[in-house]
Formats: C-alpha cells, sequence, structure tokens
C-alpha cells in the first residue's frame, strides 16, 4: 500500500490525474492548463492525485498545494515500468475517476481488467489525425484500453479527425480557458512593432515569420517583431539566431525570451500579432493575445490557428510565406484595418473565458461521478 493513500470512509471522491513526464521542468499551454484543471477539481471538493512517469523526482513548485503528487516511477521498490508502476497506483489510490492528459499515456497504463469499472477521460491537446500520424500503430493498439471512457477535443472540427471506435462514443468540445483582458487599447497609438507570444520550436514556424520579416524589410525597415517565448530545443534558437544574422534582420527580429512584465503589460506594447505555427492544438498564447485587442496574421493550413482567427475580421490567413508578408505589410498600412481586427479578435475570445470553460468542465466530471 503506497503510504497514505488508503481511503477512508465517506472521504470525497478521489481523480487521478496522468500528466506528462517532464511536468516539474518544462513550460506552455498544456501544463498551464494542467495545474488549473489540477485546482479546479480540488475547489470542486475532490480529492486529486496528479500522477506522472519521470527521471525528475521533484514535485512541480506550480502544482496547487491541496493536489497529491505521485512520481509512479519511484512509488514501488523494484517496479519501474509504467504500466506495471500505475496499475498499482489504481489499485492503491482506488480513485472514481481517471483522467489522462493525453492520449498515450491511456495506452501506456494498460490499465488492468479489474479496473474496467472506473471510468476515464482522455484529453487530446492537439490535432488528433497528427498524434495518429506520429504513432502509425496507435490507432489500433489503443483500441482495446478505449473502454468506459469519454474523450474532449479542443476545437469541434476536431471530432472528425478521432478514430471510429473513439467518435463513435462521447465526445466532448471544452477548449482552453483564455484569460480575458480589458477591451481599452489606443490604437491610434502606433509602436511600429508587432508580438510573437508563445513556446518557440520547429512546429511553432518562427523560421517561417523571419522568411516573410525578410520581405517586409523591403517595404517598411522601420518595422519591427518581437519573439516572446522559451526556445526548445537550444539548436533551434541557434538556428534562428544564424538565419535572422544570415538575412540581415538584426533591426527587425528580436529574440526577447521570457517577458519579465506581465502578459497585459507587454501586449500594449505592440500593435498587431504574428503567429506562424506549422501545427497548433489551441494555443493559449495566440488567445491572449486575441483577447488583448490585437489582430493577428496566422496560417490557413494551421486548424489551431485557423479556427480560431475569422480571416478578414479579427486576422489574416495566408496560404505561404509571401501572403504572410503581404498581410504583414497590410496591417503595417492600414490603421483602421488593425482597429477592427483587433475589436473584433477582443469579443472573439469571450467564448473562452476560464469560468465558461471550467463550468464544461464542472458539468462533465459531475455527470461521470453521479
Amino acid at each position: 500500500m503506497f503510504l497514505g493513500i488508503k481511503r477512508k470512509k465517506n472521504s470525497p471522491r478521489r481523480v487521478l490525474v496522468s500528466a506528462q513526464a517532464n511536468i516539474a521542468s518544462t513550460t506552455g499551454g498544456s501544463i498551464t492548463v494542467f495545474f488549473h484543471f489540477c485546482s479546479l477539481l480540488a475547489d470542486l471538493g475532490y480529492e486529486v492525485c496528479g500522477a506522472c512517469h519521470s527521471e525528475v523526482p521533484s514535485r512541480p513548485v506550480l502544482l496547487d498545494g491541496r493536489v497529491r503528487f505521485v512520481n509512479f516511477r519511484y512509488c514501488y521498490e523494484g517496479v519501474s515500468a509504467y504500466d506495471k508502476a500505475f496499475n498499482r497506483l489504481v489499485g492503491d489510490f482506488n480513485p472514481d475517476l481517471i483522467v489522462f492528459f493525453f492520449p498515450h499515456y491511456c495506452l501506456e497504463a494498460r490499465l488492468k481488467r479489474r479496473f474496467r469499472d472506473i471510468p476515464r477521460i482522455i484529453m487530446f491537446h492537439s490535432r488528433p489525425d497528427y498524434l495518429f500520424a506520429q504513432l502509425p500503430d496507435f490507432e489500433e493498439r489503443l483500441r482495446p484500453y478505449y473502454v468506459n471512457t469519454r474523450a474532449q477535443v479542443l476545437l469541434e472540427s476536431y471530432r472528425d479527425l478521432l478514430p471510429d471506435y473513439i467518435r463513435g462514443g462521447e465526445v466532448y468540445v471544452i477548449g482552453n480557458g483564455i484569460r480575458q483582458f480589458p477591451e481599452e487599447r489606443d490604437y491610434a497609438a502606433e509602436h511600429k512593432r508587432m508580438v510573437y507570444f508563445s513556446r518557440i520550436d520547429s512546429l511553432k514556424g518562427v523560421d517561417l515569420l523571419l522568411e516573410a520579416m525578410a520581405m517586409v524589410k523591403e517595404k517598411h525597415p522601420d518595422w519591427a517583431v518581437d519573439v516572446y517565448g522559451d526556445v526548445e530545443p537550444e539548436e533551434y534558437g541557434e538556428e534562428l539566431k544564424g538565419t535572422i544574422a544570415s538575412k540581415g534582420l538584426e533591426g527587425q527580429v528580436r529574440l526577447m525570451g521570457k517577458s519579465s512584465r506581465s502578459t497585459e503589460e507587454t501586449l500594449q506594447d505592440y500593435d498587431f500579432c504574428v503567429f506562424p505555427s506549422r501545427v497548433e492544438g489551441f494555443s493559449i498564447g495566440l488567445g491572449e493575445t486575441m483577447s488583448a485587442g490585437l489582430a493577428t496574421v496566422g496560417f490557413r493550413f494551421c486548424s489551431g490557428v485557423s479556427e480560431m482567427i475569422v480571416d478578414g475580421e479579427s486576422g489574416i490567413l495566408c496560404d505561404d510565406t509571401e501572403g504572410f508578408a503581404e498581410a504583414i505589410c497590410r496591417l503595417i498600412e492600414n490603421t483602421a484595418e488593425r482597429e477592427r481586427m483587433g475589436r473584433n479578435a477582443h469579443s472573439s475570445m469571450l467564448q473562452y473565458a476560464p469560468e465558461l470553460i471550467d463550468s464544461q468542465w464542472t458539468a462533465l466530471i459531475q455527470s461521470m461521478l453521479k
């Protein structure tokens, strides 16, 4: 028996949340969502256990103090394999609900048949077809373990990208909560700066932004972009620095790292947003820039962007880097367009207010725990 987990009579309902391995060391939207989700469960009065299988044994600093943290890689002497340790944890914690924060953790867990009566939620934090394309045999290997389970996706179109055996069951569309910022913004004050505000890796397409900025420089050399976010991996950051130097973009592109100011304060200094992601699930960074009243330029082929931006209304969607550069120039040259799209962007994010997203999760969880 894992110390302290034994269930007492009339104790609160229990929820076990299986998190990603690098929970104590990484940043980004999904980690932010995990911490908030665990806090929501605690607010609802449940006994919550956040569990991971990680080489890093430390408890995540940002995890709510009311939430039990278990690194089940080290829980049981002589038992370190993911599936064996997780099944031991389920047997000890005896949860009323299991939430797999990513689908592949459900497969890795290989829950034993005696746990089939425990309801489960699988979260998809990206486009489902992207996950299945990365792991070609994953869809069929998951099927035997998809029992007594409901799926959550971030956008309505993602429902159709699920395998038949998942789509034929209960699927819930629940987006990420987006912080809401005041609508007030001085659109007449021109900063000659645009902003990128998210994590930085190859899927985020900052290299595509640099290609576009090389074209923008020819028409508007006095305009620049500040790129905020942690770079993963470091090699990609070095590649970006090399491209900036080779294209002579030192005056047009600045890699800022993480902002030392609040998001609201930071975004006040910019005229519009650029978001060149190749693949996106549902970006909190994009949502927050839109909530702050900034028009955004993105790519049409990225569904996690193109479903949040309404082309011509809250931003501009493009098909390639040349179109991206043209859209940037369009917003540079038209203050009225920036203001109109920025106001529309702000109002479009109201549907993702955290309290509305929390209420959707609360309704789902309560229905499963009845």
